[in-house]
C-alpha cells in the first residue's frame, strides 16, 4: 500500500508540470487568434476601397467644384493631380484631345487613341473623306455647352491623361463608338466590345478599314 501511495504520488508530481504546459500552450494560442482578428480588423479599416473608377452614371458634371478631387486616388502621387472640371468654350485639337475654356493645355482622354486632326481616309468606295475633321467634329459634339470632369489617369514616363465624362457620357467611349479612336492597351477591357460594333457597323473610319491615305 505504501508502495503504491508513492507511485501515486509520483504520478501525480509528474502530471502537474504537463497540466501547466497544455494550458499555458492553450493560452498562447487564443492570445495569437485574438492578435490576428486584431490584425484582420486594422487591415480592413486601412486599405483603401473601390477600384478608383468613376461611374459614367453615377456622376454628374455638377456635381463638383474646380479642381476639386472627386474620386478615391489608386497611384500615390493621385493625391497631388485632382480631377478637372472642364467648362467651354471647347476646341477639338484631334480625335482625343481637347482644348477648354481659358485651361494651359490640351486634355489628353485616357484608354484611347485617335485620329490626327488633319488625317485624310479611304472609304470602302475607294474616295477620300476628311475623317480626322469629323472626328474633332464628333469630339465637340459629345462635349455640347455644358462641363465635363475628367479623373487623372496614370500612364507610363509620367504622362497623365484623363478619363472625361460630359452631358452625353464617357468621351472616349463616344469616340471609340462613332469609329474615330480605338482602345490602347489600357483600355482593351473597357472598349473593345464597343470598337468590333463600330468596325462591324463601318462608322468613321473603319468605313473603308481605319485606311488612311494621308495627314495634311
Amino acid at each position: 500500500m505504501r508502495l503504491a501511495r508513492i507511485l501515486s504520488g509520483a504520478d501525480d508530481a509528474t502530471d502537474a508540470p504537463a497540466s501547466r504546459l497544455r494550458k499555458h500552450r492553450l493560452l498562447l494560442a487564443g492570445v495569437a487568434a485574438l492578435l490576428l482578428i486584431l490584425a484582420a480588423v486594422l487591415a480592413a479599416a486601412l486599405l483603401p476601397r473601390g477600384d478608383g473608377t468613376a461611374p459614367a452614371s453615377s456622376t454628374s458634371p455638377n456635381d463638383a467644384s474646380s479642381l476639386e478631387l472627386l474620386f478615391e486616388p489608386s497611384p500615390i502621387r493621385s493625391r497631388f493631380v485632382p480631377a478637372l472640371r472642364l467648362q467651354p468654350p471647347y476646341v477639338a485639337r484631334d480625335a482625343v484631345s481637347v482644348d477648354a475654356g481659358d485651361g494651359p493645355q490640351a486634355v489628353r482622354l485616357a484608354f484611347v487613341d485617335g485620329l490626327v486632326w488633319g488625317a485624310i481616309c479611304q472609304d470602302r468606295e475607294g474616295l477620300l473623306f476628311s475623317c480626322g475633321l469629323q472626328a474633332r467634329a464628333e469630339l465637340a459634339n459629345s462635349l455640347g455647352n455644358g462641363p465635363a470632369i475628367c479623373q487623372p489617369v496614370f500612364y507610363w514616363r509620367d504622362e497623365t491623361r484623363y478619363q472625361c465624362f460630359g452631358a452625353s457620357g464617357d468621351l472616349a467611349r463616344a469616340q471609340v463608338e462613332a469609329g474615330f479612336a480605338k482602345p490602347d492597351p489600357m483600355g482593351i477591357s473597357l472598349y473593345a466590345g464597343t470598337a468590333s460594333r463600330a468596325a462591324v457597323e463601318a462608322r468613321g473610319a473603319w468605313n473603308g478599314g481605319w485606311t488612311i491615305r494621308e495627314v495634311r
